[in-house]
């Protein structure tokens, strides 16, 4: 029986130390991504005197969103398995830039196609934050199996 409750406080110790592991990264990957929208929508929107504000905001929404990202999708989490945290915030920091693309692509609308068209660019910056999310977490996944040491990458002599 005491077996028993010692694996349970194990199970529990590592449940919480996944958690706050996973709500770490996830303000890692919510500031990085919320730098990239915010340049992206800097660039966009031609604001090249305002990038350093507009990339600070990105950073600051970026890292709130990502902690409630992560702190959402580890609730309740028993086993060791890991979320999917990061292309879930690339994909909804994305959609900022898409908006602002559909914005101005709205007045190039004369027909199906062209609606298609607009849709399909439009729904491009999601798409490449949910790719930069996804490495980023598969990175994050081997790094936590043990399987990269970032150590290794560096040369002996520095």
């Amino acid at each position: 029986m005491e077996r028993t409750n010692s694996q349970a406080c194990t199970q529990v110790a590592e449940n919480s130390r996944l958690t706050k592991d996973a709500r770490r990264y996830g303000l890692f990957a919510g500031l990085a991504l919320g730098i990239v929208s915010g340049l992206s929508c800097c660039w966009l929107l031609g604001s090249f005197h305002r990038v350093l504000p507009i990339a600070s905001f990105g950073a600051v929404v970026g890292m709130a969103w990502g902690f409630a990202v992560a702190a959402h999708r580890t609730r309740g989490l028993t086993d060791s398995r890991l979320p999917d945290i990061a292309p879930l915030i690339g994909a909804t920091l994305g959609l900022v830039p898409s908006v602002l693309i559909l914005g101005r692509g709205i007045q190039f609308l004369r027909g199906n196609l062209t609606l298609l068209l607009v849709l399909g660019i439009s729904l491009t910056p999601a798409i490449v934050g949910m790719l930069i999310g996804g490495m980023m977490d598969r990175f994050y996944e081997r790094r936590y199996q043990g399987l990269v040491n970032l150590g290794d990458s560096l040369p002996a002599d520095v």
